[in-house]
């Protein structure tokens, strides 16, 4: 269940692709206008785009903490834990529009906000017990 919900946002971005690359090969087989591959992937992009925001997966290596969007596969954050102050989980918004996610607090005066599905307790627990084993301090905020 937790990898299912982990993946959930991935699920929302691959249904939507299915029903564009279906009008795209009707759109090729029918000779119809060039107009319904363009709306296609235009609707892909913007699919893509709006379910990538809360899709984050965290990487621990040797001397760096990987923040990376597993659909947006370029988009990857990457801290040196010397650099890290501390990370907060926390909820922003409230009822259907929340967002559940960490905190970076950097020695750089800079804070940066990651959506990533830490809901479950069992993740949250899992992730606080690897950021102190690599000297990072963790809180609960919501």
């Amino acid at each position: 269940l937790n990898i299912l919900l982990q993946n959930v946002y991935i699920y929302f971005c691959i249904a939507p692709a299915g029903v564009i690359v279906t009008l795209i090969y009707h759109s090729i087989i029918e000779n119809t206008a060039k107009a319904h591959v363009i709306v296609a992937i235009i609707l892909c992009c913007i699919f893509m785009v709006l379910f990538s925001f809360k899709a984050n997966n965290v990487w621990f290596s040797d001397h760096h903490l990987i923040i990376q969007n597993p659909i947006l596969f370029w988009v990857k954050h990457i801290y040196h834990y010397k650099n890290i102050i501390c990370v907060n989980k926390e909820t922003k918004g409230a009822g259907r529009n929340s967002s559940t996610g960490i905190r970076v607090y950097t020695s750089y005066y800079k804070s940066d906000f990651y959506s990533i599905n830490i809901e479950n307790s069992i993740y949250w627990k899992n992730l606080k017990t690897a950021f102190e084993n690599n000297g990072i301090s963790c809180s609960n905020i919501s």
